[in-house]
């Protein structure tokens, strides 16, 4: 009876080295090609390879205009789409994609809001332990990653706490890659992008390029805006906080505070007007942008 208990002991711990060694191999070569890394963008690419996104997007017409505006900042990556983690569960697709003239805004968009609708919030269970594992290949592999055991305690930090556990991209990264993408699931990225990107990309295929701006949304008459609600957008260094106390100290209404995305959507006082509003909050600290919430019909 030892013999077969012998050989279970055996299996499990040449499949844990296994798992190990590719963990240790995802560091490697994320770090090689982004020796910036500081140990929070390490656990967002292994935090999206597992949960994608992170939320689920009941309003795809804010993320879309999201999407607009940062398509106004030009995107350089060293590629145009990449895998998360090690099981490249989930892709990074650049705006670059988009910029190019591969794909359409609304093509990414569509896929981005698809993936996230697919995560399941229950297998955060799992995900304090799974982030040890990461943690000792990451120290196995010997990376002088900066600043990491302050980084490391600030992270285990935030996951004893409920509630959200994703993260941003640190500033060091932010500053030397200026990164701008979405994530899609796999399967779909095979299927409804990567042929298009692929074909497009080609040596020899004629395309509009390059496209300086994307297309704009088109300036939709007036009674197709909320008469009382905007859309803030803040910059991810700053944060929502500065932001969060001026609409309590303006009297306005938090609607939604958006997970997915870096803003809110507020409506504004019933004493002010909507351009009193809008002036307002373009004055408070990290917003950098204050739009109408414009209703559209999606089909």
């Amino acid at each position: 009876m030892r013999t077969p208990i012998l050989f279970l002991l055996c299996l499990t711990f040449s499949i844990l080295s296994v798992t190990g060694q590719d963990l240790e191999n995802a560091v490697r070569k994320m770090y090689h090609d982004y020796p910036e890394m500081r140990l929070q963008d390490f656990y967002k690419s292994f935090y999206q390879d597992r949960f994608g996104p992170g939320h689920m997007i009941t309003d795809s017409v804010a993320v879309y205009q999201y999407l607009q505006q940062e398509l106004q900042a030009p995107d350089n990556p060293k590629v145009l789409y990449e895998p998360t983690g090690t099981k490249g569960r989930f892709y990074r697709i650049h705006l670059a994609c988009v910029q190019r003239g591969y794909i359409t805004a609304e093509e990414l968009n569509r896929a981005f809001v698809h993936s996230a609708n697919l995560v399941n919030g229950e297998e955060l269970t799992d995900w304090k332990t799974e982030w040890k594992q990461i943690t000792s290949a990451i120290e196995s592999s010997g990376l002088g990653i900066d600043n990491y055991r302050a980084d490391k305690r600030k992270i285990k930090r935030m996951l004893a706490r409920s509630g959200d556990v994703a993260i941003h991209h640190s500033i060091a990264f932010n500053e030397a890659y200026q990164p701008h993408y979405r994530i899609v699931q796999k399967d779909i990225f095979e299927k409804e992008l990567l042929p298009q990107i692929m074909r497009k990309s080609a040596p020899g295929f004629k395309t509009k390029l390059p496209i300086k701006k994307p297309v704009p949304i088109k300036k939709p008459i007036e009674d197709r805006y909320s008469p009382n609600t905007l859309i803030i957008m803040v910059d991810t260094v700053v944060g929502k906080e500065p932001l969060k106390r001026a609409i309590k100290a303006y009297g306005a209404e938090l609607k939604y505070d958006y997970n997915i995305i870096p803003g809110v959507a507020i409506i504004k006082p019933a004493d002010k007007t909507i351009e009193e509003t809008m002036e307002y909050f373009r004055k408070v600290e990290g917003v950098i942008s204050v739009e109408r919430d414009e209703i559209k019909e999606l089909h």
